[in-house]
């Protein structure tokens, strides 16, 4: 699948996230920029480790799938990581 397919499955998967956890997302730019990310992360591991080339090869339910795992791994992994914002 082309690296084009799967930013604008990141988007979309991203978009959904921040519709999922409203209060508890990155707001609406950075969970698209975190979808776009595990999306296209995710999706390329898939397909080399399990050999997914001809099942990932464009929108389809399979596709949508692999994303969402990317973005749930990439949203847990930041959010292990990330520091909370001090007020001023």
């Amino acid at each position: 699948m082309s690296i084009l397919t799967w930013l604008v499955i990141g988007l979309i998967v991203g978009w959904l996230s921040n519709m999922i956890a409203r209060d508890g997302g990155f707001g609406f730019v950075g969970d698209i920029l975190i979808g776009i990310v595990g999306a296209t992360l995710c999706g390329f591991v898939a397909a080399e480790v399990f050999d997914l080339y001809d099942t990932l090869s464009g929108f389809n339910l399979t596709s949508i799938i692999v994303a969402a795992l990317g973005v749930i791994v990439t949203i847990s992994i930041v959010r292990l990581t990330a520091r909370p914002v001090q007020s001023v």
